[in-house]
């Protein structure tokens, strides 16, 4: 069973979400509260669209009563694949009857989801309505005079309606000495509305009125949110005012949290969990729009997008433990490693078409305070990374290392050694800079993996996401014949994650059914990410025909039980791009590293094969430092493949710098190449090419052993080029 978080329970999330209304004759109700139906007031076009999905839920319903499970869960797999807006899906809560919801929760597995999914939406389209300040205030004043009924009516909808912004207009009530049943009545609300207002309290506990943050601990226990443990287990340990440390040892018994804990280590592992996403902290009800500050002991929201949402809480849960334990090294490694993901998720948004607005300004901060929690801290987040297998920030991280140019750490040698073959490409440029810089030896395996980088064809990437490992090994297997790079999940969680962390993909394939999330969850992940805007989404089904009818335009493709693969050469049609630019840009990066090590003396023939590799079709930005290296450590079996540069429709620059890499492998390998290759050379001296060009040849053929005649030749030829007689 998925279950729901037991914080809320069915009919606390199902009353979460209900609007309470004027009674009215005939109106449907949802747990004894009257819900207003859809209206007259709805655009036509809108209004056929509720319908719609409406008839698929009436007709999943019917079909679930009759013991028609697959033909009833197909019908609300076609509501979600229809991706309807957080609006469609409150219209179509509303018109529907409590039980069937009811019925979708109870009965686990892929209806549950469904029912999770689409409430999950219903509570966004509230969160758009709900930071009206004038409202919550006329709601909060109203508070205090109500009997029992009105105060539950206006509670409700002070929950329904504006959630967590309705705690900043509520904290005066708990900090009030003088109105003990204000102070009740208000710390009972505050409870009803569940986990939507943990953070802002949480942050609460930051102000400095005693009295206040007493009131707020006793109001955490009282909710019974893990993720308040952390704080308050840190004013436990830590508030100078005894009656706050009796409230949070009090909330703490409440919500059965070891007391004996270091709150440091259980906020650091909160921050670890909002970086992973983790159900515990980030269940899909838990996401929010804003994060919370406490400044001038006034409660502020700041706006915070999705696509860093996560980094940001987990910053917040970091800077928090920082707090409860000044020396808390693992702290530090948190904040630079959240800052740096933060900054680079933006950045990789950009990079890849998105527009970033001013979030790109306000995450360039990030590698500042990254640099400031020390090389220590660096190191220790490196090394978080690599054991998460987190991909984008390992790389985050070891770009700033290198730049650094100060400390070769050890997370960044180990780093090196990694499988997954950006991590360890970008560790070998980080360990290279640095290395030249203090003159210390780069260390094995940091050659090769330069080499690889430079010379590598860009493979396409793939993820796949689903919990048959049976069927899932296979496809990952096939697409590994095609000479894809596979990344795999088998939950929908996980596949989220792996989104997330990967560079951009080219193909994501996602189960039809997942064990946590439902498909459309997943997709809608994906679509969101702008770092896999151009990924080609596949769906896994047992039916094809008729998944491809659920589904429609949304996703390029499905596959079958088959496993029939022929989709994907459509859906891949249109080639790498973001990847080849990142390739590229690594690629160039590399090379130019290796010319730096073999001008420092740096043994650096294990890459010839690899940069041979890179002659054929690469940028000049990565040929012309590949062909600086080959100068030093090509053989003579190697001639062919540099004068096929020399003589190829190249850029002038190229061909002279193939010409001169010729020169340095002729001048430690005399020997004249075959009679052929000479004769083209030759040619090429006698051509109307530029000076410049001719002048490279010259040198290279003059590095020749040659035997006197060829040489006399040779001296004749350039004489009769310059039109001497």
């Amino acid at each position: 069973m998925t279950g729901l978080r037991p914080s809320l329970g069915l009919a606390a999330l199902l009353a979460a979400l209900a609007v309470p209304a004027p009674a009215l004759h005939g109106t449907p109700t949802f747990l004894g509260l009257s819900v207003v139906p859809a209206g007259a007031s709805v655009v036509s076009l809108r209004a056929a669209a509720a319908q719609d999905l409406t008839q698929l839920f009436q007709e999943g319903m019917a079909l679930l009563k009759e013991g028609k499970n697959e033909e009833a869960l197909a019908k609300f797999q076609e509501i979600l694949a229809q991706d309807p807006s957080n609006e469609q899906a409150y219209e179509l809560w509303k018109s529907s009857d409590e039980r069937a919801w009811l019925e979708l929760l109870t009965k686990e597995g892929q209806f549950e989801l469904v029912a999770r999914h689409l409430m999950g939406q219903v509570r966004a389209e509230r969160v758009e309505r709900r930071n009206d300040g004038d409202a919550i205030r006329d709601l909060v004043s109203s508070l205090g005079g109500a009997d029992a009924l009105e105060r539950a009516r206006l509670v409700q909808q002070l929950a329904s309606q504006h959630g967590e912004y309705a705690v900043p207009y509520m904290l005066p009530a708990l900090a009030d000495r003088t109105d003990d049943d204000r102070r009740v009545v208000t710390v009972q609300a505050l409870t009803r509305f569940g986990p939507d207002v943990v953070p802002p309290l949480v942050e609460a506990m930051s102000s400095p009125d005693a009295f206040l943050r007493r009131n707020v601990a006793a109001t955490l226990g009282y909710i019974a949110d893990q993720r308040a443990v952390g704080v308050l287990l840190h004013a436990l340990q830590n508030d100078g005012d005894e009656a706050v440390r009796a409230a949070a040892d009090k909330a703490l018994a409440q919500m059965g949290a070891a007391r004996n804990t270091s709150a440091a280590e259980v906020l650091v592992a909160e921050g670890h969990d909002y970086l992973a996403r983790r159900d515990n902290v980030l269940s899909p009800v838990l996401w929010s729009d804003v994060v919370w500050h406490m400044d001038g002991g006034r409660l502020n929201a700041r706006d915070v997008p999705r696509l860093v949402f996560a980094e940001e809480m987990a910053k917040q849960s970091f800077y928090r433990a920082l707090a409860a334990d000044a020396g808390h090294g693992p702290a530090l490694a948190g904040i630079a490693r959240a800052s740096l993901a933060a900054e680079a998720r933006v950045a990789d948004a950009a990079a890849a078409g998105a527009d970033v607005g001013e979030m790109a300004d306000q995450m360039a901060s990030g590698s500042l305070a990254a640099l400031a929690a020390g090389h220590g801290a660096l190191d220790a987040a490196l090394a978080s990374c690599l054991a998460d297998g987190d991909a984008a920030g390992a790389r985050a991280v070891i770009q700033l290392l290198g730049r650094s140019g100060v400390n070769l750490t050890p997370a960044l040698r180990n780093a090196v050694q990694s499988e997954d073959a950006a991590v360890s490409e970008e560790a070998a440029l980080a360990v290279a800079h640095i290395s030249l810089a203090r003159g210390e030896p780069v260390g094995d395996g940091v050659v090769e993996r330069l080499a690889r980088a430079a010379g590598r064809v860009v493979l396409q990437g793939a993820l796949v996401i689903d919990a048959n490992a049976q069927r899932s090994e296979t496809l990952v297997a096939a697409l590994r014949g095609r000479g894809m790079l596979v990344h795999q999940a088998a939950s929908g969680a996980a596949g989220v994650a792996a989104q997330l962390r990967a560079p951009t993909l080219d193909l994501v394939v996602i189960a039809e059914q997942l064990p946590d999330l439902t498909a459309a969850q997943v997709l809608q992940e994906v679509e969101r990410n702008p770092a896999q805007a151009s990924a080609a989404r596949l769906i896994l089904a047992a039916d094809a025909e008729a998944a491809a009818e659920i589904w429609g335009e949304r996703v390029a493709g499905v596959i079958g039980a088959g496993l029939e693969l022929d989709v994907l050469d459509e859906a891949l049609a249109e080639g790498l791009g973001r990847d080849r630019e990142m390739a590229d840009d690594l690629a160039a990066r590399s090379a130019d590293a290796l010319v730096a090590l073999a001008r420092s003396g740096v043994d650096v023939s294990a890459a010839r094969e690899n940069l041979l590799r890179a002659l054929g079709n690469r940028s000049d930005e990565i040929v012309l430092p590949a062909l600086a290296v080959l100068g030093s450590v090509a053989t003579p079996d190697d001639v062919d493949a540099l004068v096929e540069v020399l003589l190829g429709d190249r850029s002038e620059e190229l061909r002279v710098a193939a010409a001169d890499a010729l020169a340095g492998l002729f001048a430690r390998h005399r020997a004249a190449p075959d009679a052929d290759t000479l004769a083209s050379l030759s040619e090429l001296l006698r051509s109307d090419e530029s000076l410049n060009l001719r002048r490279a040849v010259a040198n290279a053929m003059g590095q020749l052993d040659l035997n006197a005649g060829l040489r006399a030749a040779l001296v004749r030829d350039v004489r009769f080029s310059l039109g001497a007689q």
